[in-house]
């Protein structure tokens, strides 16, 4: 996961959601990653809401772009992760 929350932050949400072993990353200030997938909005210095779903081989294998259901973010990626066993 990279967010550009704070690692403490995103640590805290996987263990409540129970997704410890995920692999995270906050590139806070540089905003690398959400640069990188043409998601960062430079005018207002944020991110849009997306979640990509990449597989250990590194393909993105899914991805949530809903900015209204913020719930859905995480409720689709953990039931996604679950199906890859």
């Amino acid at each position: 996961m990279s967010s550009p929350d704070l690692l403490p932050a995103q640590q805290a949400f996987a263990e409540h959601c129970g997704a410890e072993k995920s692999l995270m990353h906050s590139d806070f200030p540089q905003h690398a990653a959400p640069k990188a997938f043409g998601i960062y909005d430079e005018r207002r210095e944020s991110n849009r809401r997306f979640t990509f779903l990449i597989d250990k081989e590194g393909v993105i294998r899914h991805v949530i772009d809903d900015m209204e259901d913020m719930d859905r973010h995480s409720r689709e990626t953990l039931e996604i992760i679950a199906s890859w066993g």
